[in-house]
């Protein structure tokens, strides 16, 4: 679900507002980073594995996948916006709408 939702970002995100001459580019380094990934969730299970604390081959991969949300989530408000997103009729509806005269 995750490697969706970055994907959706990428898309979303990163393309719209990038330069035309670097898009390809970014689009290469999502799938090297996706790959990344994997690559370091398999070297974690295999070494928490051998862990003679059970709860530490549990709770180790959990802690550690928390890390880049938290990561994103404190870059958050330096993300620029889509353009598309803010052409769009429903976030200029929502930016517009007045609750207190419905």
């Amino acid at each position: 679900m995750s490697v969706n939702n970055s994907g959706n970002l990428l898309l979303s995100l990163t393309l719209p507002t990038a330069p035309p001459s670097a898009r390809g580019f970014l689009v290469g380094q999502h799938g090297t980073w996706i790959v990344f990934g994997y690559a370091i969730a398999g070297w974690v299970g295999v070494g928490t594995y051998y862990s003679t604390n059970l709860s530490f081959q549990w709770r180790f991969p959990i802690a550690l996948a928390c890390i880049p949300p938290l990561c994103l989530l404190g870059c958050g408000p330096w993300i620029p916006e889509s353009p598309r997103w803010c052409t769009s009729d429903l976030v200029y509806f929502l930016l517009t709408w007045d609750a207190d005269n419905v």
